[in-house]
Parts: C-alpha cells; sequence; structure tokens
C-alpha cells in the first residue's frame, strides 16, 4: 500500500469518526438554567446504625456514586455504621453534577422526585459542580461543610459523657484531633467537672446557712417569746411542787 493510500484511508476513518461537541451556552440559556440553580438545595443526612461493621472508603466512587476503598489513595477512615448522604433537592436532568476534587460525575438515572441523594460522601468540606445537560457550561459551584463520624466516641473514656456535654464524645464530630488531644479533652472535662460539684456543693451549703440565718431574723422574737413561755411554765410548776410539799 502506497503513502497516497494510506493517506486517503486515515482521512476516510477520520471523517466517520462521530464527534459530539456541546456548544457553549447563550446569555440567555445561562440565565436560565442560573435560575433553575438558584432554586436547587443541597443538604446532608447524617446515618447512624451501630449494628454494622466498620470499613474504609477514601474519596474514590463506583458506578452508584458510593465511596469505595483505594490501596492507592489516601485513606480517610470512615464508618459504615455511620455514613453521610448529601441531599440535591429540586434537581433535574437539565444538569448534571461533579465532584470538584474527584471529578466523579455523578449518576442522573438515581434522580427521584426533583432529587439525588449522594450516597456515603467522606466528612469535611466537599465541593461540588453543577454543569448544563445541553450545553456543558459550568452553571454553578456548591460547597457543604459534612461532620466526621468520631471514632472516639466508642471508646471507654466517652462512657456517661454525652456529645452535648463534651463534643468530642459526640458522635459527628467536625474536627480532626489525635487521641493524646482526645484524652486531654476528657480529662480537663472531668476536671472542671469536679470543680463544679465542689462549688455546687459549697453553694450549696452557703445557701442553707444563709436560709438558718434569715428564718432567725424572721423570727428570732417569736422564738424568745416562746422560749421566755415555756421558762415561765417550768418555773410555774416546779413552785406548784415545793408549795404542795410544804403543805
Amino acid at each position: 500500500m502506497n503513502k497516497k493510500s494510506v493517506s486517503y484511508l486515515l482521512f476516510l476513518m477520520i471523517c466517520l469518526v462521530p464527534f459530539s461537541v456541546k456548544a457553549e451556552c447563550s446569555d440567555e440559556e445561562l440565565k436560565s438554567l442560573k435560575e433553575d440553580a438558584n432554586k436547587i438545595k443541597i443538604e446532608y443526612q447524617e446515618n447512624y446504625n451501630p449494628q454494622k461493621e466498620d470499613f474504609e472508603v477514601t474519596d474514590n466512587y463506583d458506578e452508584e456514586g458510593n465511596a469505595i476503598p483505594d490501596e492507592d489513595a489516601d485513606k480517610e477512615v470512615v464508618l459504615q455504621k455511620a455514613t453521610i448522604d448529601v441531599i440535591v433537592s429540586n434537581y433535574s436532568d437539565k444538569f448534571y453534577i461533579l465532584d470538584e476534587e474527584t471529578g466523579y460525575k455523578f449518576d442522573n438515572r438515581k434522580i427521584e422526585n426533583g432529587m439525588l441523594i449522594l450516597k456515603n460522601q467522606p466528612g469535611g468540606k466537599r465541593k461540588y459542580m453543577l454543569y448544563s445537560n445541553s450545553c456543558g457550561s459550568l452553571v454553578k459551584r456548591f460547597t457543604i461543610t459534612l461532620p466526621r463520624y468520631n471514632i472516639y466516641s466508642e471508646d471507654p473514656l466517652c462512657e456517661g459523657i454525652t456529645g452535648e456535654q463534651l463534643s468530642v464524645c459526640g458522635t459527628w464530630y467536625n474536627y480532626s484531633i489525635d487521641y493524646n488531644t482526645f484524652v486531654k479533652r476528657i480529662e480537663q472535662y472531668k476536671k472542671d467537672l469536679n470543680k463544679i460539684d465542689e462549688n455546687n456543693k459549697k453553694k450549696e451549703k452557703e445557701k442553707k446557712v444563709e436560709e438558718i440565718k434569715e428564718f432567725f431574723e424572721e423570727y428570732y422574737l417569736y422564738m424568745i417569746f416562746g422560749i421566755l413561755v415555756i421558762i415561765c411554765i417550768i418555773a410555774f410548776v416546779i413552785y406548784r411542787k415545793k408549795r404542795s410539799v410544804l403543805e
């Protein structure tokens, strides 16, 4: 086959390859898309099931948009029993969503009643990009901060301590801390709690003393009068006894 034939064949193959190039959105289209995008709400839902086992996931995703393990990636420990779903509402298939960090495109086939659920999302700050399906233009960016499952909440040191009392013992925690810091927070909390108990006992004692003092200040005249009456009665009884003996 000569060079001319090869060149002709390559040209023919290139011409036969289908191209699908999306045109940029017009100003009018983009304006309409942005109006719809502004109606979209992104929220999250915490799922906690203590019966499930632990597993590791990273920022990689399977075909359904679930985070999956990857030995080559930086791992973030998430527990299957504690997952976060991102809920996108007022959403339609005129858009598609990309995870800005991983580039993963979420499957619009999962849309139900104007809602798309991005399952098992890693904790921390997540950024999502909203694109037009018709013209491929970036329409809007969304940023949401997701809580992380707090693995220390299961530590024996947290027994009897709720997340409302001390955040590092709560099921969900928005910061990353090491175990030494966690232990120090617990120790400090217990020290502060002991001080509070001591102060409360001291205040309770002072309150009782003050109540007794107020009682005496208010009723001391009645008490003195009562004591005098009792003394008089006793004196009278003694006097009568002595008189009866003499008679």
